[in-house]
């Protein structure tokens, strides 16, 4: 399995989350090709802002969805790890502050494609965006929805948008699930990450779209690579 290739050539480092004994490997935002950023509806570029933030609202302008991109050609290592192809990725997030409400947000994984739509005068990035050109009009599997329920609508112009992204372009591969007051460290497992990348995503350099499901005025913030060293977002590979 192509973790485990990748695995045997990463770098040695010392793991700093999750428990030793079952953490394998990790890679962050701030290695390689990562990347985060948040973007929000009707505002421009904010590639780098100290936050990823999410934030569903039954006012459209307020809408925040969250992109996370991981390089897996740079994974680090820990020490006497295991090169198992039985890994399962876990999302690693560092709330900034506290939840203001019991929240879900979805972790959808974004189809590696050649183009993701758009035109020339309505342009689209693709996997490869940046954190300087993102916006909420240009985000590849964009949606006019900010969130909800991931599912079929009854309206035609519902179908394959609901839930904050194109169901085209995404398979949904886990819920981050939080708790009113809430703080620090946010872990959510991803047991079909894997098999996505597998099937998915040929460069091994991937992207995750945060989506709240939940419904409330505050947005929920997450530190990204631009708050300080060591706070960015994680993507861990530990034992079942």
């Amino acid at each position: 399995m192509a973790i485990a290739k990748l695995l045997a050539i990463c770098c040695l480092s010392v793991p700093t989350l999750l428990a030793a004994a079952e953490l394998q490997a990790w890679t962050t935002t701030a290695m390689g090709a990562g990347a985060d950023a948040t973007i929000q509806k009707e505002q421009g570029n904010m590639g780098e802002s100290k936050t990823v933030a999410v934030r569903n609202n039954q006012f459209p302008a307020h809408h925040m969805k969250g992109y996370l991109r991981f390089d897996l050609r740079k994974l680090e290592r820990a020490p006497g790890a295991k090169l198992s192809g039985n890994l399962v990725a876990h999302l690693v997030l560092q709330l900034e502050g506290k939840a203001d409400a019991d929240h879900k947000i979805n972790i959808f994984g974004l189809v590696e494609r050649r183009s993701y739509g758009g035109s020339k005068a309505d342009p689209i990035l693709g996997a490869d965006w940046s954190e300087k050109e993102l916006t909420y009009a240009n985000a590849p599997a964009r949606s006019p929805y900010g969130g909800g329920v991931f599912g079929d609508g009854d309206k035609k112009w519902e179908k394959g948008m609901l839930g904050g992204v194109d169901h085209e372009h995404v398979s949904l591969l886990g819920t981050i699930e939080l708790k009113k007051d809430q703080d620090g460290e946010v872990d959510t497992s991803m047991p079909d990450f894997t098999d996505f990348v597998e099937k998915n995503v040929k460069s091994k350099v991937v992207t995750l779209i945060l989506c709240r499901i939940t419904e409330t005025v505050n947005g929920t913030n997450f530190r990204s690579k631009e708050w300080a060293a060591g706070q960015a977002p994680k993507l861990a590979f530990a034992a079942p």
